[in-house]
């Protein structure tokens, strides 16, 4: 009887040391993803996020990626439907701000009803923002200037330009063509 008792203490015992690493596990994880989420906003001081379409300037106090030493880089944008090379994107850094232009042959379209809108899109965690509708150069082609701040805009590398109707709605729509930055 005496070894049965036994028997079941150390079971005991072995399931408390269980539970109680398990807690303890439990807890460090808690105390190091709110560490990282309190370094996380430390970073550039209060967090701020703001982004406007259009050709205007989007801001975010808070960045976690270094543009200082990121010089000018090129894409070429594709159409979707023929695959062939329609156009570029630039994108250049000057004091923090994100200068971006895209110059592209794209199909002509009732501008009463419809438009093309550029896009930059993050890959990881995925997100998007408009950079503004696209009006026409001298030459007939769709351009597109923008200049901003954004939170990670480094990691926005792909451009993509979508045929829009004019309904209220802010939502992509069919997207024609896109490049991305290397």
């Amino acid at each position: 009887m005496y070894h049965h008792q036994k028997s079941k203490s150390k079971s005991f015992n072995s399931l408390l040391q269980i539970v109680g690493l398990g807690f303890i596990t439990l807890v460090i994880f808690i105390l190091g993803f709110r560490h990282l989420r309190g370094e996380e906003k430390k970073v550039g001081g209060e967090e701020t996020a703001e982004v406007v379409s259009g050709n205007q300037v989007a801001t975010n106090s808070s960045s976690s990626v270094s543009t200082e030493n990121l010089s000018s880089q090129e894409a070429v944008i594709k159409s979707l439907a023929s695959g062939l090379e329609i156009g570029s994107a630039v994108r250049s850094f000057e004091k923090g701000v994100l200068y971006h232009t895209v110059t592209v042959s794209l199909p002509e379209i009732n501008r009463e009803t419809e438009f093309y809108e550029g896009w930059l899109v993050r890959q990881t965690p995925y997100d998007f923002f408009s950079t503004g509708e696209m009006v026409t150069n001298s030459a007939g082609e769709f351009v597109l200037e923008w200049a901003g701040e954004h939170k990670d805009i480094i990691s926005y590398d792909r451009v993509v330009i979508t045929r829009e109707a004019r309904d209220d709605n802010d939502a992509p729509a069919e997207h024609v063509a896109e490049g991305g930055f290397e």
